[in-house]
């Protein structure tokens, strides 16, 4: 005779079982004062997902957010908790951590007549979605998904950017 499987039950932290769960991606890390995006989804026991979920999270530095999705920026350089907890119906609740370590860029810019150039001095790629280039009062806002590998430099042209190449900044 074969013995039944036995899953485990989610508990929270003193062992109570959880009726949801809730998904908030893995550790990360993030570059100091550059906003990223963190989502959260909450399950129930049968794998559906939970349409009537509450979201509140404490990113572990005295921010708060009551959102599923959150654009957030660390503005300091640290090692922090990100935890999520979902709220549903029945007084269903769940919770969920991703440590994230936010570090300082390591970037240099430099204009010239093709346009601005961004140096990424470092030994990460870096996400610079949604920064702004900047010249004098005129801004040019980089699209999501915009990386620079680690040790190496992008040249964003002036025929794109719409930017001279006079006191640039990031």
């Amino acid at each position: 005779s074969s013995t039944p499987a036995v899953t485990q039950e989610s508990v929270d932290d003193i062992g109570i079982p959880l009726s949801m769960t809730v998904k908030a991606g893995s550790d990360r890390t993030v570059t100091v004062a550059a906003a990223e995006f963190f989502k959260a989804q909450a399950f129930r026991k049968d794998g559906k997902i939970e349409k009537k979920a509450n979201y509140r999270w404490n990113f572990g530095n005295g921010y708060m957010r009551h959102e599923q999705n959150v654009f957030f920026q660390y503005n300091y350089p640290g090692t922090y908790v990100a935890l999520v907890t979902a709220e549903g119906p029945n007084d269903s609740k769940a919770f969920t951590r991703v440590t994230v370590t936010a570090l300082p860029a390591e970037l240099r810019i430099s204009g010239d007549d093709r346009g601005i150039t961004v140096y990424n001095e470092g030994d990460r790629e870096l996400n610079l979605s949604f920064w702004s280039l900047r010249s004098g009062e005129r801004h040019f806002l980089l699209p999501e998904d915009t990386i620079v590998l680690a040790r190496t430099k992008v040249l964003f042209p002036s025929e794109v950017t719409g930017l001279s190449s006079d006191e640039v900044a990031l």
